[in-house]
């Protein structure tokens, strides 16, 4: 179509693993397989990026299974096994809250994970997922947080219903040892977020599904698409790679029939939400092959859009998962950049005496355990083993550290230049 421009890719992987994850492509016509010798590296990165189910169930579609080393797609077949093991895991606690919340006659919007694995994907194993989040209208929240601490969950650490609902969008994650942690959402966007979203407009246009036997809502399609986007966009800037678009694509290809793009274009347009929502179903179509119509896209193009903010997306997407072994994390440089002994000391101590709820969280314990200081000296001795090498290369002034330091000052002034264009 004239209206996308064609791009470049970070690498020769990555073009291969976003060829064969087009949901557009319905043979192998065009993967030039006998040009593909890097089949660990699209595994590796596919496993990076969380799409390694994904990429055996398209590769048995595609009738490409033969041409991969067998010990390779074994590689994938086990990591597809793994993650149906673990949907049935998330599953088996959704349905108990759910339950639970029902009893209580308290309405619940499945958000993202649970809902698009088993209404989109069809088969939740392709679309693994960390936590569970539910919406819940404010009125509720007391009464939520009281029964998932009736079924055993905690919140990470202390808080505030009201203080929370002030400053976040979701409560603290709730943990329960050998269970996916639970966040509890009184809105989808922060409320220092530039967006216009009306949360009791949500609830009025959900509709009632059923998630493995249990009723709950979803959102209306056209609010999900657009939270995908600015969800993808603006909360994660590209930085959870390829996953997040192939969401917004399976939306667009499962509802295709369904989805009036006018509305998707005015609902874009009320939240103050079109230029996440352009960049974003731009890349899904470029990257994934999503089925856009050719005046919607052309309509939503902000004025005096810089071309630039496709290139450091497109980066973004692919960056982390191609530094496979990081030697300097975010809070590493903050570290090695503070200007004094005295603010050195202070982000040393901030790091290595996390609350007892972030601990909780970390190590899957209950925050009220004593073994949870136990696990402080766990974390000493992590710290000091994994990174002690970096900081004392970066005080010698080792070439390589100051590389890696240039580079993540670098990506901090593309995220910069990325978040100034993406809010109205």
């Amino acid at each position: 179509m004239e209206y996308f421009y064609p791009m470049g890719y970070p690498s020769e992987t990555d073009r291969q693993l976003s060829q064969i994850l087009r949901s557009d492509r319905e043979d192998s016509e065009g993967i030039h397989i006998a040009q593909i010798s890097n089949w660990q590296s699209i595994v590796r990165q596919a496993s990076c990026q969380r799409l390694a189910p994904l990429l055996y169930r398209r590769l048995k579609e595609l009738k490409l299974s033969q041409a991969i080393p067998d010990d390779i797609f074994q590689v994938l077949h086990q990591q597809y096994l793994e993650s149906a093991a673990q949907s049935m895991l998330r599953y088996h606690g959704f349905g108990r809250i759910v339950t639970a919340l029902q009893k209580a006659h308290i309405p619940v919007i499945a958000l993202k994970g649970v809902y698009l694995a088993v209404t989109v994907y069809k088969d939740p194993a392709l679309r693994p997922m960390g936590d569970i989040d539910i919406l819940i209208k404010s009125k509720d929240i007391a009464a939520a947080v009281k029964i998932l601490q009736e079924l055993g969950y905690e919140p990470y650490r202390n808080f505030d219903i009201e203080t929370e609902k002030k400053y976040h969008r979701h409560l603290p994650a709730f943990i329960k040892p050998g269970m996916p942690a639970v966040e509890v959402h009184s809105s989808i966007q922060d409320p220092d977020d530039p967006f216009k979203i009306d949360v009791d407009e949500l609830w009025q246009r959900a509709y009632s599904t059923h998630i493995n036997q249990n009723e709950v809502m979803s959102l209306d399609v056209h609010d999900l698409l657009i939270y995908l986007c600015i969800n993808v966009a603006f909360s994660d800037l590209f930085k959870n790679g390829l996953k997040g678009l192939y969401d917004i694509t399976a939306v667009i290809n499962h509802f295709q029939d369904t989805i009036n793009w006018d509305e998707v274009y005015q609902r874009a347009i009320d939240w103050k939400a079109e230029k996440p929502v352009y960049i974003t179903l731009f890349l899904a179509n470029e990257l994934l092959g999503a089925r856009l119509p050719e005046k919607f896209i052309q309509k939503l193009r902000p004025a005096g859009f810089d071309e630039k903010v496709f290139t450091i997306s497109k980066d973004f997407i692919f960056m982390k998962h191609n530094n496979d072994n990081p030697e300097i994390t975010p809070e590493l440089s903050m570290l090695i950049k503070a200007p004094s002994l005295k603010e050195k000391a202070r982000v040393l101590f901030r790091r290595l005496f996390i609350s007892r709820w972030e601990m909780a969280e970390l190590y899957r314990i209950s925050p009220n355990s004593w073994r949870i200081y136990f696990y402080y000296l766990v974390r000493l001795i992590y710290l000091l083993t994994q990174y002690i090498a970096t900081i004392v290369g970066v005080w010698r002034g080792e070439s390589r550290f100051t590389h890696l330091l240039g580079e993540i000052g670098d990506e901090d002034a593309r995220s910069k230049f990325l978040l100034r264009n993406l809010i109205p």
